[in-house]
């Protein structure tokens, strides 16, 4: 397992990002195959294999204050709460199964 420490206060969250892709190729169980995470000073990752479709958070200028995701055996759905520079707080998937509809 990984670990990743931030220099806080001076270091903040801005972006998740990473790939999906159908596990052992079966279409109907897609899964986060990678994760990268960019503060504003630094990017950590990927970790994992980049591999499928690329999905990022990076939509909105402002800082992640929280994710949160869904798995089974593996993570197959993970979004984040953006506090934004022009609003107080947004919510924001980065990529659900449930969007792909």
């Amino acid at each position: 397992m990984k670990q990743v420490k931030f220099n806080y206060p001076s270091e903040s969250l801005a972006c998740i990002s990473g790939y999906y892709d159908a596990l052992f190729g079966d279409r109907r169980k897609m899964v986060v195959r990678s994760l990268s995470f960019q503060t504003n000073r630094a990017k950590y990752g990927p970790f994992g294999k980049e591999i499928g479709t690329h999905f990022s958070s990076a939509k909105t200028e402002g800082k992640v204050i929280g994710f949160y995701g869904r798995s089974g055996q593996f993570l197959d759905a993970i979004g984040v709460h953006m506090q934004c520079r022009l609003a107080d707080e947004v919510s924001r998937p980065a990529y659900s199964r449930e969007r792909r509809h």
